[in-house]
């Protein structure tokens, strides 16, 4: 059986997250039974909703959406590092989240620029505009 988050590390995850406050200890032991009763319920609703999008499946996936691979994000961060030796899942969740985020700002403005054309798809072009506006727009930072 898993074993949940110790009290000190919920406060530390709250503080970053934007609380400013200290947390009692009484209400840090509060707060890991609710994220462990909350998680449950995360669990089986994915499990579920997993199953009904693909019955034959054998792992838990994210049942909203497809997300960027997490051992292809992880292998290509072991690549980039150079200072520390090892890359955690953490860094690995936080940089997906983060990628993710470029993806969508740059399909935004991409789709919009499709859009003016009058088109449903978008072209290389609108990549293109995208990136070549982007050197004077810091919106989106391409390399």
């Amino acid at each position: 059986m898993g074993k949940p988050w110790s009290p000190s590390h919920v406060s530390e995850v709250a503080k970053g997250i934007g609380i400013d406050l200290r947390i009692s200890g009484e209400v840090k032991q509060d707060l890991v039974t609710l994220l462990k009763v909350e998680l449950q319920r995360i669990t089986r609703n994915m499990e579920s909703e997993t199953l009904e999008k693909d019955p034959s499946r054998k792992t838990l996936g994210d049942p909203l959406r497809t997300r960027l691979g997490f051992n292809r994000t992880r292998g290509l961060m072991i690549d980039e590092i150079v200072n520390v030796e090892s890359v955690s899942s953490a860094a690995v969740v936080a940089a997906n989240e983060i990628l993710e985020s470029y993806l969508q700002r740059i399909l935004l403005l991409a789709s919009e620029e499709a859009s003016n054309d009058k088109l449903g798809t978008i072209m290389k072009r609108h990549l293109d505009l995208v990136i070549s506006g982007s050197e004077s727009n810091k919106d989106v930072q391409l390399i």
